[in-house]
């Protein structure tokens, strides 16, 4: 009588037993299962988050490009619209060297003032294609081993017949002994005669 109970008891605990590695077995299936979902769920949030912020940065990005290429486009029309500056390249009421000097001192007062409110401009040059250089960095010195019409900002810039050129960044080496990356923004500019020179505004 004894040995059937224990056997009851025995088979009872089996049940017990598989029951409860039954249930055992599915919240650990539940858990996985679970834990897969909500990593896959919290992946794909994480991918569209950062997609959004990377569309909303370029976006950002691109704003602020064309809002600074506006301005460098503004101060080239101010070069472009200065009186001294169509004076200057068209070579009128300027017969005199001394009268000549003096235009171009006020060309590079003018220059040098648009640059010091702006920290970004590297500098700003006026080339003539008679040789005539004006820059609002005063007298530096030309670089005598380059030419500009080996530069692209220089050619494109006569191609474009007074349109805007944007130069990727580069070396400028037309200064002696110095040189930066920069990035150029260049235009043919018009005398008040016949006359043409090259207008460049470089930036870092």
């Amino acid at each position: 009588m004894m040995s059937m109970k224990a056997f009851r008891w025995i088979e009872f605990q089996s049940i017990q037993s598989g029951m409860a590695a039954a249930f055992a077995c599915l919240i650990l299936f539940t858990a996985v299962t679970m834990s897969t979902v909500a990593y896959r769920l919290s992946e794909d949030s994480a991918e569209r988050t950062a997609q959004q912020y990377t569309a909303e940065l370029v976006k950002q990005v691109k704003g602020h490009i064309q809002t600074y290429i506006g301005s460098m486009e503004n101060i080239s029309l101010l070069a472009m619209n200065n009186r001294d500056v169509r004076e200057y390249l068209s070579g009128r009421l300027m017969k005199a060297p001394a009268e000549q000097e003096e235009v171009k001192q006020r060309i590079i007062d003018f220059f040098h003032t648009i640059a010091r409110s702006r920290k970004d401009i590297a500098s700003i040059n006026l080339f003539g294609y008679d040789g005539r250089f004006v820059t609002d960095r005063g007298d530096v010195k030309r670089n005598p081993n380059v030419r500009l019409s080996d530069f692209d900002w220089y050619r494109k810039a006569r191609e474009a017949k007074g349109d805007v050129v944007i130069s990727p960044s580069h070396v400028q080496p037309i200064y002696q002994d110095e040189y930066r990356w920069v990035v150029s923004l260049s235009r043919e500019l018009r005398g008040a005669g016949k006359r043409k020179a090259r207008e460049s505004c470089s930036s870092t």
